[in-house]
């Protein structure tokens, strides 16, 4: 994601410079940034997800052997 930040930051530079710069250069860097954030942000969930159902079961299997 930090590659397609300097894409950005580089297309700005660019446009201060004097150079003509239009929306739609930026628009789609924009738009796969936002894409890989909503994949990282999947991925994370399916993690914790996963870690929490483990913490659960866990748990659930120490309750059950106090019981005991």
């Amino acid at each position: 994601m930090l590659q397609y930040v300097k894409e950005i930051e580089q297309k700005r530079k660019l446009d201060r410079n004097g150079c003509l710069q239009d929306q739609q250069s930026i628009m789609p860097l924009i738009a796969r940034i936002l894409r890989e954030m909503n994949y990282r942000g999947e991925q994370l969930a399916s993690e914790l997800k996963g870690s929490l159902d483990a913490r659960v079961k866990d748990l659930a299997n120490v309750s059950a052997e106090s019981e005991l």
